[in-house]
């Protein structure tokens, strides 16, 4: 049963779990230990392919959306580190588009159907997302609906506004893509996994687009299937393509697992500087702007904006609902440009209470608001994090040392799309008397995720 902000509906149904491909791994904590907290800093090259990204979505040689389709398309995509994959990613879609060569490539999947689309739901309104053939998940396009939302009911509960369809923008075009409305979409923990003991208020919020939505018609609701089994596990025959095989979800999740806890790559060090030195070459990029970019996101890591935002909240309610309504304007005020760099982003701020508190993960990649928060953490960017997050979150929180009270909601966040989140923590007790740098001093990095609060030292 789904019960928020006064609507109250019957679920007769349990949704089915399905996958849109490797990346997509929200829910199968069964395939992964602890989550490893440790800090690995990042190595020239790692921020230079970073930097890369930012430089060809400015001068409009590469969408994010590109990279992300292509990332999940890569044959090697489980044996790669996390910027190796960028490296390779971004690579492919330079030769796609013919930036290191005049030959363009035939789309695979090809050109997504051109959708212009208005607003059509209402916030309060109860939904379904429309599922998915996991049978043929591996010939579609890009998504950024995440499979274990799939036949899923929610509530509407925000308009986030019309933005480009990802679907389409995944492929280049000479055209421009067309937009559909996004909607940040609410749902009970306990109506997504199947014999999991869930805390009764606990709830998931992503971003899905208009298409993906159904409104509920309660007269037809009661014919829906009863008998759809929800199940995280996926069966151990390979995948057969006929020109190529996939191995199982549990191998591949375990290999990148173990690929994980090796932090040097020299493949991939090779693979992004090979792309930096064609770059170079072709004159597409100039090394004192790679540069630039780099020290600007070293140094905004150090200076953690979301620090700023946090304080002035704290002492000032009227600043504190601007950016509660609209975290990028609120931060225009102060200076700093919300939006992360290689694509246009909504930048949405949520506040921790005595009643709720908040958590942020991206369980499709690793949307983050580096403009804000620097670089990202090695563990959010984690598939053990991003499997386990909007799963357990509980248990998560209690392997970074916090435990919330039973009575207290918790509301995961999943980043899927084109919104950039931050928690804007409660502010301690006692601390009514601090200064700026006083306050500054308790607000972490990790707050801003939700994976702690602020304390006094």
């Amino acid at each position: 049963r789904v019960k928020r902000k006064g609507v109250d509906t019957s679920v007769t149904t349990k949704p089915q779990m399905t996958s849109t491909g490797i990346h997509d791994i929200g829910g199968l904590e069964e395939e992964f230990g602890p989550i490893d907290l440790r800090e690995h800093g990042y190595q020239l090259w790692e921020m230079q392919v970073h930097a890369t990204l930012v430089l060809l979505s400015q001068q409009g040689l590469l969408t994010t959306d590109e990279l992300r389709r292509s990332v999940e398309a890569l044959p090697g995509h489980t044996s790669m580190t996390y910027y190796h994959r960028w490296a390779a990613g971004m690579t492919a879609i330079c030769i796609e588009r013919g930036t290191f060569s005049a030959a363009d490539l035939n789309l695979a999947h090809g050109e997504p159907e051109k959708m212009i689309g208005q607003q059509s739901l209402v916030v309060g309104q109860v939904v379904r997302v429309r599922r998915e053939d996991s049978r043929v998940r591996w010939r579609k396009p890009h998504l950024r609906t995440p499979g274990y939302l799939f036949g899923a009911v929610g509530v509407v509960e925000r308009f986030l506004g019309c933005f480009p369809n990802p679907e389409e923008k995944a492929f280049s075009s000479n055209q421009e893509p067309g937009t559909q409305p996004l909607y940040l979409v609410a749902f009970k923990n306990k109506d997504l996994w199947e014999g999991m003991e869930m805390h009764g208020e606990d709830g998931i919020t992503a971003e899905i687009y208009q298409p993906w939505l159904d409104i509920i018609d309660e007269k037809n609701e009661a014919n829906e299937d009863t008998k759809v089994v929800r199940d995280i596990k996926v069966v151990s025959s390979k995948v057969d393509h006929g020109d190529h095989v996939h191995d199982t979800r549990y191998e591949t999740e375990a290999e990148a697992l173990r690929r994980e806890t090796v932090h040097d790559d020299p493949i991939g060090k090779k693979t992004g500087e090979v792309l930096l030195k064609v770059l170079l070459e072709k004159k597409v990029l100039d090394i004192n702007k790679i540069q630039e970019v780099v020290e600007k996101m070293d140094s905004t890591g150090k200076m953690l904006l979301g620090q700023q935002l946090v304080v002035r909240a704290w002492t000032d309610p009227e600043f504190k609902q601007r950016l509660l309504d609209d975290g990028n304007a609120a931060a225009e005020e102060l200076g700093m440009v919300a939006s992360n760099a290689n694509a246009p982003t909504k930048f949405l701020v949520m506040e921790n209470t005595l009643s709720t508190h908040h958590l942020i993960v991206c369980t499709l990649c690793s949307c983050y608001p580096s403009s804000i928060l620097g670089m990202a953490p090695s563990w959010y960017k984690s598939r053990s994090y991003r499997a386990r997050a909007i799963r357990e979150p509980r248990k998560v929180l209690l392997e970074f040392g916090l435990i919330l009270p039973k009575e207290m909601s918790l509301v995961v966040h999943d980043s899927t799309a084109d919104c950039r989140y931050m928690v804007l923590p409660k502010r301690p007790k006692g601390t009514e008397g601090w200064g700026e740098k006083e306050l500054m001093g308790i607000v972490t990095r990790d707050c801003l995720l939700g994976v702690a609060v602020p304390r006094q030292k």
